[in-house]
């Protein structure tokens, strides 16, 4: 089942760029490679992901682990 993609996906306050979450109200982490924004949990995730290679994508969220 494929998630209705919405109008405020990965813009300021409003929901998150990840498709399969889409929080709303949620998007305060702003990825400066994809220059969108994600909730705390899923820019955790990808920040995690990202220090594995020894990068960050998130300015304040350096070498941090996933949230469970």
């Amino acid at each position: 089942m494929t998630k209705e993609l919405t109008e405020g996906k990965g813009k300021k306050g409003l929901n998150c760029n990840v498709t399969h979450c889409q929080k709303p109200n949620s998007a305060h982490y702003f990825n400066k490679v994809m220059k969108a924004y994600y909730c705390l949990k899923c820019a955790t995730d990808i920040e995690a992901a990202a220090n594995k290679s020894g990068c960050s994508f998130y300015d304040g969220l350096k070498k941090i682990r996933s949230i469970k």
